[in-house]
C-alpha cells in the first residue's frame, strides 16, 4: 500500500497537481504512528529493563549458596538469573523479580571475619 500511495502522489506530481499536503500529512502520521509505537515498546519493556538492571546489580552482591532473607522469605540462593533470582526456601523454589531487592529490605548473613 505504501508503494501504490507512493506511485499516486508521484502520478499526481508529475501531471501538476501540488501534493506538498499529501506528503506533510504522511510524514506527520508516520511520524505519529512511530511515536505510538516507540513508547507502547518503551512503557512495556520498562519492567523487563527494570529487572535485568537490577539482576546485573545483584550478581556483584549475591553469591550461590548464600542464605538471605527478603519480604518474609528466607532461603539459599540457588540461581541469579538475567531477570530474577530463585530461592530454595523451606516450602520449596521461590522465584523473586530482581528489581523487588531495590525495592525492599534484604537480610543478608554477616561475615565472621567483619566481628
Amino acid at each position: 500500500s505504501a508503494v501504490f500511495f507512493a506511485a499516486i502522489v508521484i502520478g499526481l506530481d508529475q501531471i501538476g497537481i501540488d501534493v506538498t499536503f499529501l506528503t506533510t500529512l504522511l510524514a506527520v502520521v508516520t511520524s505519529g504512528v512511530l511515536l505510538g509505537l516507540a513508547l507502547a515498546f518503551g512503557f512495556g519493556a520498562r519492567e523487563f529493563v527494570s529487572n535485568l538492571i537490577a539482576a546485573h546489580q545483584l550478581q556483584q552482591v549475591l553469591q550461590h549458596g548464600q542464605t538471605i532473607t527478603i519480604n518474609d522469605e528466607q532461603g539459599r540462593v540457588v540461581e541469579i538469573t538475567n531477570t530474577h533470582v530463585s530461592l530454595l526456601t523451606s516450602h520449596g523454589k521461590v522465584l523473586i523479580p530482581a528489581r523487588q531487592f531495590q525495592q525492599l529490605s534484604v537480610l543478608l548473613p554477616s561475615d565472621a571475619q567483619d566481628e
